[in-house]
């Protein structure tokens, strides 16, 4: 992943899915999201879907170099899609990393209005109880 990043960009959904052990294959093309406040230009490449909206901070950590989404927030991520790949991969990551549910969950009590969260807690819980 590290040849696709640059140091404003943070990897996201599938691909931070996959970083986390939640898929066995990398998606075919990552998802990049913008980790800075400012709209920035990115050379698009075949291989990203580019985000471009901000994700916080505080929702990244810093592996080998590059910028991940947290376990939590990728399974909120997830969960808020309602594409079929999206949402196996919430089950294949909740499944890796049972954690990540109760991360996701407390990610939306702090998130503010988020689409589809309504949704997605359902979803969890219902991973949750499984």
């Amino acid at each position: 992943l590290a040849p696709l990043l640059a140091p404003h960009l943070a990897v996201t959904h599938l691909s931070a899915a996959w970083v986390w052990g939640g898929l066995p294959e990398p998606p075919v093309r990552h998802t990049l999201q913008r980790a800075v406040p400012r709209r920035i230009n990115f050379l698009i490449d075949r291989r990203v879907h580019y985000r471009d909206t901000t994700i916080v901070e505080r929702d990244l950590v810093l592996l080998s170099g590059c910028r991940v989404a947290t376990p939590g927030r990728t399974l909120a991520d997830l969960a808020r899609s309602k594409d079929p790949t999206y949402q196996a991969a919430a089950a294949s990551l909740a499944a890796a990393l049972p954690t990540a549910i109760e991360l996701a969950l407390a990610w939306f009590e702090t998130a503010g209005t988020v689409p589809n969260s309504r949704t997605a807690r359902a979803y969890l819980t219902q991973l949750k109880n499984l």
